[in-house]
């Protein structure tokens, strides 16, 4: 049978188990993770780099997210239920689990020999042992109370009467219940290959003296998970009626276990029958015992406990009746899992479609002349009609006020009482804090079934209550899992997403042709490992260099030499907005675009209207003075050749071509649910377009936008001369270009034409090239600013850039001869897409301001948008749509 490893994880807002592609291990010394720890106690521990799932609230999606974008209450996926696996096995092979040269198999029992001629004469354990409900219930109470004496005997111990009769019905079975007396509650049994047998399911004892060795080591045997549900509830019962308790005053079903990993997989098999539970941390009172986990069941789940689990112990099965009944005398029950709160604008979303469909008719509404809010109508005056004003405390007649006709719905009649039968105005306003229960009540009430897809009884949310570095010295994992890119993980099966993905630092090779250089393109890659970006780049990511794997892919090369290739993002690289792609092109092999050789085309998409009027929102010409082609003579891979003018002043790609690579981002995003980073080519051959990879974009899906950070030169105000009152400050652009990000840096220029003179740059100095590759990231990081010759907003300066977080100027043209090295420069990207190099230092301030400080008003906020480069960055301010927009930018531009 292949050796084949699954693992719950989320698909189409179920949890199903999937199969693992990929695992990845790698060390961590001396790290600080994080452990994130939720309302219900359930935990999970990741390193920095590491991506979760959260709720979007605002749309009741799921979204990815990184560390530093959580702000600590966010709801994450959960285990609610997971599926039963069953895996038909009927009976268990003692042979299979113990093992050694001294196992012997006599008459169907296995037996462990010694250096005795007597060793026939021990009690042997029966080599077969069916999976009933017997054994199940023992293997439970053995996990929870049981332990064993060197090699020797079996010790079992409990003070229920019928929990006790219940060991030796099992034991009667296998032929090792011979009468033996029950001592202080303890029954012995003597059988060397039960104590092997038992030690290999659910743990070795530590090599220590007296009591305790066990306990912190124990866990569910592996097959108990693949076993029919009735079956897991036998051994949950032998684990309850051994550490079990049921608290009456707390209405809890208690499991306390030292063991984090018996506790672990009690977990799953709670999952696995479905139910709630809060977990809880409980602190020994001694310094020699360890700490304990507690798992706590609320009393509303009482009676399915009861069906599913139960008690042989009779103390324990009268407090879990009284639970029950408790339950059942109660008609109101609140919903124990968490809660959720119902967005403003989710809540009209549901108002509109539940209104939709009712009877119209033409009104008139008033509106305060000083507030301009709705006011509503008084009492008359000399037969003269009159509105108030809540807000502004004034009173108007009728001519005085702001009139507005609006189709819409009339549940009142004409003196302003309700109408019989009618729809009150509040119909379909859900909002403010709700249970789940309520939540997917509503949504079924209403035939909202849309919102419904991941708020199932199989995923639970459950919100963080609370993020805490820790210091870590182990190993770190990661799961591959194909097709959902996440899996479950922790204390509780938290869904956290599938980042197991290296930052590209390998070299890749183009044009390879025959086995000979096949096999020296291989070899060179797996040395790239030692080049000095790729161990800079493992040294910030605490990664041992001794201990990576590396495997070299192959791919058909496409004719994009007889064509176009380039970079698209499935997001706007500069702001983060998500419903555009940005696509990069240039003529010949792609490469030219990536390592920023070209100034290459740039097209929008605005992926909402992909199948409507006009998508394409944006087109811009690039330079693209030079293209990449395959080399013509023996042992040449790629040859850089000029562009004819012709094709420099034609854009690369039609709208159809444009509009199908958006498509294929679209997919491509809805597949991975996150913004993507892709290199497409185009065949000159077959003229189809490919997809030649993806990636995670690692800038803008782990920006923080809860805080607006505004840069802001001082006596500057979008390109134009401010006049001041001490006269004109001067601002001499000495070249601009495009900008990346939307800071302000400044200090010493610094023109590096070649890579071989970084040793050259200085910390805080402005880096000017024509243009960067990988080679180039050392110094990089450690740069005020980066300005280059070359490039779009897709090529290795402004991707490194971003990362960094430092302001970039690309495609300047001539920035290496027009910038002198030890000239004081001003670097400038917030003046919207385009960025300035100026003369000297010039000064400027840095306003940030907090989302969640600024409070909503009443009135709505509209967008007065003055400059349409920066609506998408714009977009992420709390607003309530589009007021005011320059009408002379759409004639221009559309």
């Amino acid at each position: 049978m292949p050796n084949v490893i699954e693992i719950p994880a989320m698909e189409d807002g179920q949890i199903k188990w999937h199969k693992v592609g990929e695992i990845y291990k790698h060390p961590a010394r001396h790290s600080k993770l994080y452990k994130i720890i939720t309302r219900l106690k359930k935990e999970i521990v990741v390193s920095p780099n590491h991506s979760l799932i959260v709720l979007d609230e605002e749309k009741m999606v799921p979204k990815v997210s990184s560390i530093n974008q959580l702000k600590g209450k966010e709801l994450l996926p959960t285990i609610g239920s997971l599926p039963e696996i069953n895996s038909g096995v009927s009976e268990i092979d003692v042979l299979d689990y113990v093992e050694g040269r001294d196992i012997a198999v006599e008459n169907g029992l296995v037996m462990i020999k010694n250096h005795s001629n007597n060793w026939k004469i021990q009690n042997g354990l029966k080599k077969i042992i069916p999976l009933d409900k017997n054994f199940l219930y023992f293997l439970g109470l053995y996990a929870a109370e049981g332990s064993t004496y060197g090699n020797n005997f079996v010790m079992i111990t409990n003070s229920d009467k019928e929990v006790m009769n219940k060991v030796k019905q099992f034991l009667k079975s296998i032929n090792l219940y011979k009468g033996q007396k029950i001592n202080k509650n303890t029954l012995r049994v003597y059988c060397k290959s039960l104590v092997r047998f038992l030690q290999s399911l659910t743990g070795m004892p530590k090599n220590i003296k007296g009591k305790g060795r066990s306990c912190g080591i124990k866990k569910v045997p592996d097959f108990v998970f693949g076993l029919p549900k009735e079956l897991i509830g036998a051994f949950l019962r032998g684990c309850y009626d051994g550490d079990g308790y049921v608290g009456k005053k707390w209405k809890i079903i208690n499991y306390s276990s030292t063991s984090e990993m018996l506790a672990g997989g009690i977990i799953k098999l709670l999952e696995i029958l479905g139910f709630q539970f809060r977990l809880r941390r409980r602190k020994s009172q001694q310094t020699k015992w360890r700490d304990s986990l507690c798992i706590n069941i609320p009393y509303l789940e009482a009676k399915k406990f009861k069906e599913l689990i139960g008690f042989y112990n009779q103390n324990k099965l009268k407090n879990l009746n009284y639970l029950v009944e408790l339950y059942e005398s109660k008609d109101i029950h609140q919903d124990f899992i968490n809660y959720l709160e119902i967005p403003q604008n989710l809540s009209l979303k549901f108002r509109e479609k539940l209104t939709a469909n009712l009877p119209r008719e033409d009104k008139q509404i008033y509106f305060c002349l000083f507030c301009k809010e709705r006011i509503t109508k008084s009492s008359k005056y000399k037969n003269k009609n009159r509105y108030y004003c809540p807000i502004c405390h004034k009173a108007f007649y009728e001519k005085e006020v702001i009139k507005k006709t609006v189709r819409d719905y009339v549940y009142y009649d004409e003196k302003g009482k309700f109408r019989d039968g009618a729809i009150p105005w509040n119909r379909g306003l859900f909002r403010g804090r709700h249970s789940f229960k309520e939540f997917r009540d509503y949504i079924k009430k209403n035939n909202l079934e849309e919102y419904l897809k991941f708020f199932n009884s199989n995923i639970k949310w459950d919100r963080i209550e609370k993020i805490e570095p820790v210091n870590y010295e182990g190993d770190v994992y990661d799961f591959v899992v194909p097709g959902v890119e996440n899996f479950a993980a922790g204390l509780g099966g938290i869904i956290t997403h599938n980042t197991a993905s290296f930052a590209g630092q390998q070299e890749s090779y183009l044009g390879i042709k025959g086995d000979r250089q096949l096999l020296q393109a291989v070899r060179d890659c797996v040395s790239s490992l030692f080049t000095d970006r790729a161990i800079s780049y493992r040294e910030d990511q605490g990664f041992d260099h001794l201990k990576i794997a590396l495997s070299v892919g192959v791919q058909k090369m496409v004719r994009s030499d007889k064509a176009c290739a380039g970079v698209m993002f499935s997001c706007d690289t500069e702001s983060g907005f998500a419903d555009v792609t940005v696509i990069n092109s240039s003529w010949g092999l792609g490469e030219s675009v990536v390592k920023g050789r070209v100034t290459p085309d740039e097209f929008m998409v605005y992926e909402p209207l992909i199948d409507k009027y006009k998508p394409v929102v944006s087109k811009k010409l690039g330079a693209k003075e030079k293209k990449l082609i395959y080399g013509k003579e023996v042992g040449q891979a790629t040859l850089e050749i000029n562009v004819p003018k012709k094709e420099r002043e034609k854009f690369t790609l039609t709208d159809q071509e444009i509009l199908e690579l958006a498509k294929y981002s679209v997919i491509i995003e809805k597949h991975y649910k996150r913004p993507m980073d892709m290199e497409w080519a185009k065949d000159g051959i077959d003229k189809k377009l490919y997809i030649v990879q993806a990636r995670p974009e690692t800038v803008q899906s782990r920006k923080r936008i809860d805080v607006l950070e505004e840069y802001i030169l001082i006596g500057r105000k979008k390109g134009v001369l401010a006049r001041q009152k001490k006269g004109v400050r001067e601002f001499k652009i000495l070249v601009q270009g495009v900008a990346i990000g939307s800071k302000i840096g400044q200090g010493e220029a610094n023109v590096i034409k070649n890579v071989k003179d970084i040793d050259k740059f200085k910390h805080g100095q402005v880096l000017v090239t024509q243009e960067t590759d990988p080679d180039w990231e050392p110094v990089m990081k450690i740069a005020s600013a980066i300005v280059t010759d070359r490039g779009g907003r897709t090529c290795h300066s402004a991707i490194v850039s971003r990362e960094l977080g430092i302001p970039c100027i690309v495609g300047t043209g001539d920035g290496t001869r027009k910038i002198k090295t030890g000239q004081k420069v001003t670097i400038s990207c917030a003046e919207g897409e385009t960025g300035f190099v100026y003369k000297g230092l010039t000064p400027f301030k840095v306003e940030r301001t907090k989302v969640e400080s600024l409070k909503r008003p009443r009135t709505k906020i509209m967008m007065n948008l003055g400059e349409p480069e920066q609506a998408f960055s714009f977009s992420f301010i709390p607003n309530d749509g589009v007021g005011l927009a320059r009408e002379e930018f759409i004639i221009n531009n559309y």
